[in-house]
């Protein structure tokens, strides 16, 4: 029976060496997957702050840009409304040389008139 004793504690010797063992790897591997947990939450992180940090950037250019859209569209109401005016103020310009060149024609005719039959 000092056999059998003997083998038993050597059986429960080695079950408890290899318990400690792969309790001491299951340790090791938990420390592990958290080390890994907390690096990818990490990069997680920096790559959410690069998206946000990017989106704000496209959100900025997309504001900058209606803003330049709408300027441009108002310059372009504008310059619409000055050519509008300068055609106006054109014709009006056009008349008003026609008219006083009409009226040097007539006051020329009205001398020479009265130079040729004087009345």
């Amino acid at each position: 029976m000092d056999y059998l004793e003997e083998d038993i504690r050597e059986v429960k010797q080695k079950l408890a060496e290899q318990e400690r063992t792969l309790n001491e790897k299951m340790d090791a591997n938990h420390r592990d997957l958290k080390m890994l947990l907390r690096e990818t939450e990490i990069e997680n992180k920096e790559q959410t702050n690069k998206m946000f940090s990017a989106l704000e950037k496209v959100s900025d250019a997309i504001h900058s840009q209606t803003i330049a859209t709408n300027n441009v569209a108002h310059k372009t109401e504008e310059n619409t409304k000055s050519i509008d005016k300068m055609e106006k103020s054109t014709k009006t310009k056009d008349r008003t040389i026609a008219g006083f060149v009409i009226s040097i024609i007539l006051m020329i005719l009205g001398t020479f008139w009265g130079m040729w039959f004087p009345g």
